[in-house]
């Protein structure tokens, strides 16, 4: 009942997304890109904390509980609709770097997002094949580490303004932050 009621919310929230972002209908009225992407952003947070909670306690029952084949549908069927969300924030960004540039904050919401599409497919990977609570987390815990452990070797301010002066070459009507590239 509660993976049910779960799956029309998520429905609901990416039948939105789908006409907003997907369709090409634009921003909704009265909201910015930034704005936009805030709130893609707090929904897939809260979405992340539901989905992890209410899966792993419902997979931590009985067996006769977790192998039944209508719940881990589904629970697949969930973890595919957050993964739809999490793809919503992914475009939302992408709209918002567009009209505005790439910085460093944006490019940790994209590493964030990844992070949590890795934890659910880490989540589906546990329903469907059975895996303990413990495996779930030391997975999450080496997509962590890899993330870090990549990003720290990587030249991110480099790679901003490349992107940014990269952008402003092939279109010069575009604006170009000086000020931001200095930073850098």
């Amino acid at each position: 009942v509660i993976l049910g009621a779960l799956n029309l919310a998520y429905l609901a929230n990416n039948a939105i997304d789908l006409r907003y972002l997907w369709l090409g209908a634009g921003l909704p009225a009265g909201v910015t890109f930034s704005q936009f992407v805030h709130e893609g952003t707090n929904w897939l947070i809260a979405a992340t904390v539901i989905a992890g909670g209410v899966i792993t306690f419902l997979f931590q029952q009985d067996a006769s509980v977790t192998r039944s084949p209508g719940l881990r549908a589904l629970a697949l069927l969930w973890i595919a609709q957050n993964a739809m969300m999490a793809s919503g924030v992914l475009l939302r960004l992408k709209l918002y770097v567009d009209a505005y540039d790439l910085t460093l904050a944006r490019v940790g919401v994209a590493c964030f997002v990844l992070l949590v599409v890795s934890g659910f497919g880490l989540l589906a990977w546990k329903v469907a094949f059975d895996r303990t609570l413990n495996w779930l987390v030391l997975g999450n815990v080496c997509a962590v580490f890899s993330l870090f452990f990549t990003l720290q070797f990587t030249d991110l301010p480099r790679i901003v303004a490349r992107h940014n002066t990269q952008r402003w070459l092939d279109d010069p009507r575009s604006k170009l932050d000086i000020d931001y590239l200095a930073k850098l």
